[in-house]
This record gives structure tokens, sequence and C-alpha cells, in this order.
């Protein structure tokens, strides 16, 4: 049963699970309102920290290249490996790219050995934004998930873990 006192739209999902129950011998309610619940959630977690984010002149796929830049090694990782961590266009990856460079954040750099490769590489500037950054992000997440027991997520993480496996990871099409 799908809790009271969500957005209204699941009432129309309610409905549509009684109707397929009924409808279609391989339905299964509880995996359909599982995940439901999960896309909820995504959206409803990823909105309020697009908010916060935005606050802070960012933009979630802005942070999502700094952090992968600041974990690459020298802070610098290639375009195309980016859009590859990512999963998203090169396109994407260089308009990106184009946002955080006018920022001072990030700079492209092409490899002396091969003029075809591009390298991001966090600057400073971006570094020092992040370490800024990552205290405050870190407690809003802890407020979010502030409802849930350390029980709880460890076994929801399980869950979701099992099925990003068994599944062939988060990569495939």
């Amino acid at each position: 049963m799908i809790a009271s006192g969500l957005p209204l739209a699941e009432d129309l999902y309610r409905r549509r699970f009684a109707e397929h129950s009924r409808r279609y011998r391989c339905f299964d309610k509880d995996s359909a309102t599982f995940l439901l619940r999960l896309i909820l959630a995504y959206a409803t977690i990823k909105n309020r920290l697009s908010r916060r984010i935005r606050g802070r002149g960012m933009t979630l796929a802005g942070l999502n290249i700094m952090s992968l830049l600041e974990q690459g090694e020298a802070r610098a990782l290639p375009l195309h490996e980016i859009s590859r961590l990512m999963l998203v266009s090169r396109a994407n990856v260089t308009q990106i790219m184009n946002g955080l460079e006018e920022k001072g954040f990030v700079r492209r750099e092409h490899s002396k050995s091969d003029r075809r490769l591009c390298v991001a590489r966090l600057s400073a500037r971006g570094l020092s934004w992040l370490r800024e950054f990552w205290p405050g992000h870190y407690a809003e997440i802890g407020r979010i998930f502030s409802g849930v027991s350390a029980a709880e997520k460890r076994r929801l993480s399980a869950g979701l873990e099992k099925i990003i496996l068994d599944h062939g990871g988060h990569g495939e099409e």
C-alpha cells in the first residue's frame, strides 16, 4: 500500500496498480510500488540538492564533473572518461565544461603526445570552491536522511546494490 500524505499523483498509480493486478498475471504490486517510491525519492532528493547547488551558482552536472576531477589522478581526467563516468554525451560534457571554465573552476589541456586527447583539470579555484562546499552539502544529505535509521540505510543500500549487480551495473542501456 502506498502511504498517505505522498503526492496526489500516487492516487493515479494506486488505481493503475489495482487494475494491472487484475489484468496482468505477471504484475508484481510490491515491485511496482518499490520502483515508484524509488523514483519519487530520487526526484525529491535530486530537486532538494539541486536547489541548494544552484543557490551556490553551480549545477548538479557541474558539481559532478568537479567531483570526478577532484578524485582523478593529478585532479584531471580525459573528457571522454568524464562522459563515460557520467553516462552523458561528450557534447554535454563540453557544454558543462564551458560554464565551469568561465567561472575559472576547470581548464582544458591538450595532451602533448596526442593533440586529439583533451584533459579537464580542476583549478585551484575549483578545488577551493569544493572544499568550502562539501561540509554544508554533507550536512544537507544528513538532514535529508535523518528520519532513516542506520540499519535501514544499510538494508536499503544492500537491496539497491543487489539490483545493480544483478542487472549489469549502471552503465548498461
